[in-house]
């Protein structure tokens, strides 16, 4: 894809983290000269897992930042929402459900202005403990403070 790969402009939040570096470095390997962003502020990830990473980074936390202030009026063809607190033994409910929700209305936010499209990762946790296949019809019935910021 030589022609198209240098117009596409793609960013991923929580690209630091396990689901996410391995998604930045094959979208790395699939589109070689698009221009990759990678948002993320270790809470969870790791740098080690951009071991080859080429793109731009920013670190940051995803609920306080300034969005129009970091990329102005930047147009990314797809941005890759990854990032959440995941730490399912995190009983501060307050924390989970305000960084993950405020982080994800903050980029919708962001993403209408510009006109960007947006790929949101849930988990298959907000369908609670089931041994049946979920589909996105199943009622969720999130089992913790994480799935529920998820469902939200």
């Amino acid at each position: 894809m030589p022609a198209i790969d240098a117009k596409l402009n793609l960013l991923v939040t929580g690209g630091a983290g396990f689901v996410g570096s391995n998604l930045v470095l094959e979208l790395q390997d699939r589109f070689r000269n698009c221009r990759l962003t990678v948002i993320d502020d270790f809470r969870s990830g790791d740098f080690k897992n951009l071991a080859g990473y080429r793109g731009d980074f920013v670190a940051a936390d995803l609920a306080r930042l300034n969005w129009k202030e970091q990329f102005g009026d930047e147009k990314f063809d797809a941005i890759f929402h990854l990032a959440s607190i995941t730490d399912t033994t995190n009983h501060n409910q307050f924390e989970q459900t305000h960084d993950n929700v405020e982080s994800f209305r903050r980029l919708l936010t962001f993403a209408r202005l510009n006109r960007s499209r947006v790929i949101f990762a849930s988990s298959a946790s907000i369908y609670g403990a089931t041994s049946e296949a979920s589909a996105e019809s199943t009622t969720a019935a999130p089992a913790n403070i994480y799935a529920f910021s998820k469902a939200i």
